[in-house]
Order: structure tokens, then C-alpha cells, then sequence
């Protein structure tokens, strides 16, 4: 265990490394390079079980012949005297047990409470689904599949509202994008850029991506590399979808506007299960401060940030 874990420590942080290097780089070359590392450290121990095994054979190992016997002659001494009654009893030495470590316990336990909170939050994102209504409108349809088009989406995508404040995409073969409630008042405009950033996760398979990253953070819980792969992955994720946005041909304020007004709507909402990838996150907030566009958002970085800190300002005022 200890060789396996050594082995996908090794390609993760060879892996973050290539990211560090590849910081000029677009997002979505930097989430691809995250994506394969993270799949290949989560189906290490598998592929040992797949693959055939190479035996490197060693130097060989020549015997070495037996010693030559040696006859004594001559004078050999006095002959030893043997005492049967003055028998030395052997010195009793107890084996000492080795101290157990609980490794394998400690390990399957903490795999058990990251196992049940991936099926509590796939319940609870289900039970959304479940829940949710279709979205079937005429600009709804007709903006979506302009969006599809453009970005060369074939697979059907539902269109969900949730009676919650929950934005994101889910699910693999059938995706779907889970809207807001108040998703009714939103202009045009707006259903474009959410659309388009969320049509983009879609395209690039983050959902399945992001998931697999999870069962690996899971299976390695109690390595940080993982913990820190996981959450650049999810980063990496929203700052490639920012790029689709904008070289769509979306005005960098304007998205930065909707962005943050879609921040202080959802933000003391219930967030929904760490799967589903939320737009309007702090972490996508925060993107605004080291954009993966520099000239993109040059601009726009200091707007964004004066325009957050007033709606900091502004609940702190209400509360």
C-alpha cells in the first residue's frame, strides 16, 4: 500500500507541477493536464491488476564453493570430560509480539465517511432533479439550441428550474442545468451567458471529470495533494468556461455584472452537493482577481472587485 501511494503522490505532484509551468497557458489546457493526472492516480491500483507485469531480471548470484575439510594429526591434547548431571538449562526468551497499527482501519473508515457524503449528496442532488420542472419556453429552446450549435453539443440537455436558489450543471449521458427559481425575470442576455457557461462545462465533460476527481480525494483521503488537485480542477473548470463566454463575444463587464449580481442572489441560498458545478460560486468570484485571460480582464478586475466589496458592505448593513 505504502508503494502505491508513493506511486500516485508521485504523479500528482508531477502533475501540479506541469500546471504551475503552464500558469500562461489557456485554463482549458491546465484542466485537461489536471483531469489525466487525477485519473491516472485514481486507477493506479487497477491498472496493476490489468496490466501484466515486467520482471526485470538481476546480476546473477554465483555459489561459492564449500570450505575444504582439514584433518588433525598429532598431538590433540587432553579428551574432554563430559559431566551428564551438570546439564546448563537454556535461558527461556519470550517472543515479543509486534505492535499492531491500525493503518487499514483508519484508512477504511475515513473512505467510509467520504463514501456516505458522496451518497448523501448524490440523494440530495437526485431528489433536485426529481423535483425540478422543465424548462420548455420559446426563447429557452431557441437560445439553447443556437448555444448547442455553436459549440457543437449533440447530446440532449435538459433545461430544469429547482424551487432553490441552485445553479450548475449534472449528470453525463443526459445532462441537464439546473436553474434557479427566479430564472423567470432573467433578460435574454442573461439566459446566453448562463447558458453558454454552462453548455461549456457540458461540452468538456467536467461533471464525469469532476466526479472521478471526487472518488480519488475519497480513495486518498488523507493525501493533500488530492484535496488541492480536486479544488485547482474545479477552478481550472469555471476559468475555462469564462474563456467560452468571452470569446463568444460576450463584453468582459457585462459578464463580470452578471457574475456578481448572480453572487449576491445565490449567495445565502443552500448549496447544492459539491458535484454539481455552480457558476456563480465563490470560486468563480474570485476568478476575477487572477483571470486566465490577462488582457481579458485587465480592465474589468478592479470593477469587480470594488463592486464585491459593496455587496459585502451591503449585507453586512441589512443583517
Amino acid at each position: 500500500m505504502i508503494e502505491l501511494v508513493l506511486k500516485s503522490s508521485a504523479i500528482l505532484l508531477m502533475t501540479l507541477c506541469a500546471v504551475r509551468l503552464l500558469s500562461r497557458h489557456s485554463a482549458a489546457t491546465r484542466h485537461l493536464i489536471l483531469s489525466v493526472g487525477l485519473i491516472s492516480s485514481f486507477l493506479l491500483p487497477f491498472a496493476g491488476l490489468i496490466l501484466p507485469r515486467w520482471h526485470v531480471p538481476g546480476p546473477p548470484i554465483y555459489e561459492q564453493p564449500p570450505f575444504p575439510r582439514f584433518k588433525i594429526v598429532g598431538d590433540q591434547g587432553p579428551p574432554m570430560q563430559f559431566f551428564p548431571n551438570e546439564i546448563v538449562a537454556p535461558i527461556e526468551s519470550k517472543p515479543v509480539p509486534p505492535r499492531h497499527v491500525p493503518v487499514i482501519e483508519i484508512w477504511i473508515a475515513g473512505l467510509a465517511i467520504a463514501g456516505v457524503a458522496l451518497a448523501a449528496g448524490a440523494a440530495r442532488i437526485t431528489w433536485f432533479v426529481y423535483h425540478a420542472k422543465p424548462l420548455t419556453g420559446g426563447r429557452w429552446r431557441s437560445i439553447s439550441g443556437e448555444i448547442a450549435r455553436q459549440l457543437n453539443i449533440r447530446r440532449g440537455v435538459r433545461l430544469l428550474q429547482n424551487d432553490r436558489s441552485v445553479l450548475g450543471t449534472w449528470g453525463v449521458l443526459r445532462p441537464c442545468v439546473l436553474l434557479p427559481r427566479d430564472v423567470e425575470t432573467w433578460s435574454a442576455e442573461r439566459i446566453r451567458v448562463v447558458l453558454t457557461h454552462e453548455f461549456a462545462h457540458i461540452r468538456r465533460f467536467d461533471w464525469p471529470l469532476q466526479i472521478l476527481a471526487e472518488f480519488a480525494r475519497a480513495m486518498y483521503w488523507f493525501n493533500p495533494l488530492f484535496w488541492l488537485a480536486c479544488r485547482l480542477l474545479r477552478s481550472e473548470s469555471e476559468h475555462a468556461s469564462d474563456d467560452v463566454v468571452l470569446d463568444a463575444g460576450c463584453d468582459a463587464q457585462d459578464y463580470a455584472s452578471h457574475l456578481l449580481d448572480l453572487a449576491r442572489t445565490l449567495r445565502t441560498s443552500n448549496r447544492a452537493w459539491s458535484g454539481v458545478l455552480a457558476m456563480s460560486g465563490p470560486a468563480n468570484v474570485e476568478s476575477f482577481s487572477e483571470p486566465s485571460v490577462p488582457h481579458s480582464w485587465s480592465r474589468v478586475r478592479h470593477m469587480c472587485r470594488g463592486r464585491l466589496c459593496h455587496i459585502i458592505a451591503g449585507g453586512n448593513a441589512s443583517s
